[in-house]
């Protein structure tokens, strides 16, 4: 699936290149953070800074977002899931997600644009909803325990990658 999300950063050498570096960072916090619910700084944090390199040195290209877009994309990422975050402790008294996943939702808006982020955290939710409540059915997660949301913010930006926008496809039920 990772390695079909081939072309939504558009087709030269060395955007294809970069690209290759997003979809394999995704795929390595996917499995790390199905694994241990941790996403590691040393991962997400370089996927920030790279996405925003990149989008700089593309700027004549139209192979990524523009720098601005970028940027945003990088702040409104991290501050969204953030105040998300933020509202659910105010109501809940504990956290309903972890640093790691503000730091990857930056890193996909830096690499996607701010325009993409509704489609990846719609994607994202969904999966992870729906993940959610297959293993409640079976009876292998309880309803206040915690799943990692990296893997599904992973799949969410490799499918946005792809070009698909399913946020506009949803709006149209």
């Amino acid at each position: 699936f990772f390695f079909q999300a081939e072309d939504g950063i558009r087709d030269s050498g060395a955007s294809r290149g970069r690209g290759d570096v997003y979809k394999r960072q995704l795929l390595t916090v996917l499995v790390i953070d199905a694994r241990t619910t941790l996403l590691p700084d040393q991962i997400t944090l370089p996927l920030v800074w790279f996405g925003l390199l990149a989008s700089y040195q593309s700027i004549n290209t139209n192979d990524f977002p523009s720098p601005m877009s970028s940027l945003l994309g990088a702040i409104i990422g991290y501050g969204s899931l953030w105040l998300i975050n933020h509202g659910f402790r105010l109501v809940r008294g504990q956290n309903g997600m972890g640093n790691g996943d503000f730091k990857l939702t930056a890193a996909l808006g830096a690499w996607l644009g701010w325009q993409a982020l509704p489609t990846v955290i719609l994607i994202s939710s969904i999966l992870g909803l729906g993940y959610a409540l297959f293993k409640i059915r079976l009876g292998q997660l309880s309803t206040g325990e915690a799943i990692p949301f990296g893997p599904f913010l992973s799949i969410g930006g490799c499918v946005t990658l792809m070009g698909i926008d399913f946020v506009t496809i949803f709006l149209s039920l």
